[in-house]
């Protein structure tokens, strides 16, 4: 992203990238007070845009940063130029064509979406409802971390049964050694209870601001175009063959053009 010029890239379509650990997780270290929902991690990474010197910037997530990337869009609507996600909870809004001509693609996600909901979101609900008791265990057994999350990764990626043919060992021992060497592992699932606890009108409207969505196959939550057209401002809907919820990951240079063609015309 700061060299494209040496990844196949035109220089033009180079960033400078802040990458900040959200609040509670990994190299920012544990939260130790209440409220760290992504509303307050919002304005606090527009306050540190603002810190670091920057008023004009462009946000991407995936993940609980899809969410709050929707969420600098609404807090922080003057400084922020574009937004791009790779994934967007969302249903139908109730016209009459919300299920007419399902793409493969569609069928798919929607499929993805229902197993989600009927067997794979009981993790959500634990650290919805009980978060400190799970992370009690999971601060305590760098076994049971490893499980925790490993099954997470072998779960939501486009992997065909073989997880280390799309995530090298080395990068998912690093994922988990963040949250066990921080001992953070207790306070980021915290933000599943928090959200629900310090929900905002308008929760992740991003207004006027363009958005760009990357879909692919394997993500766990993404709707139909035609479901957030009349919602958001999209200017860039890409449909990908593969990759699943960890986009970055599993489809870098996929991932990489993606959020070059969206900010592209933003600058």
């Amino acid at each position: 992203m700061t060299n494209p010029q040496d990844h196949g890239g035109d220089e033009s379509d180079a960033f400078h990238v802040i990458v900040p650990s959200l609040p509670g997780y990994g190299l920012s270290g544990p939260t130790s007070e209440r409220g760290w929902g992504p509303t307050r991690i919002a304005r606090a990474f527009a306050e540190l845009a603002n810190e670091l010197g920057y008023n004009r910037y462009g946000v991407q997530g995936g993940d609980w940063g899809s969410i709050i990337s929707r969420e600098i869009c609404r807090v922080a609507p003057k400084n922020v130029t574009g937004c791009h996600i790779t994934m967007l909870p969302g249903g139908p809004p109730g016209k009459p064509d919300d299920m007419e001509d399902i793409t493969d693609i569609e069928q798919q996600l929607l499929d993805r979406g229902a197993w989600y909901q009927a067997e794979d979101n009981g993790y959500f609900r634990i650290q919805q409802t009980r978060p400190q008791t799970l992370g009690t265990g999971l601060n305590d057994s760098p076994a049971g971390l490893l499980a925790w999350i490993t099954e997470k990764f072998y779960g939501w990626t486009d992997n065909d049964g073989d997880l280390f043919s799309i995530i090298d060992k080395d990068k998912l021992l690093a994922n988990v050694s963040l949250y066990w060497f921080t001992g953070t592992i207790n306070s980021s699932t915290r933000i599943y209870y928090e959200m629900f606890k310090t929900l905002e009108p308008e929760f992740g409207a991003t207004g006027e601001t363009p958005v760009g969505v990357s879909v692919f196959p394997y993500e766990l939550m993404m709707p139909r175009k035609r479901w957030v057209e009349d919602s958001m401002n999209l200017i860039l809907w890409n449909e990908h063959a593969k990759g699943g919820h960890f986009a970055s990951l599993e489809a870098p240079d996929i991932f990489v053009e993606d959020v070059r063609e969206c900010f592209r015309g933003l600058r």
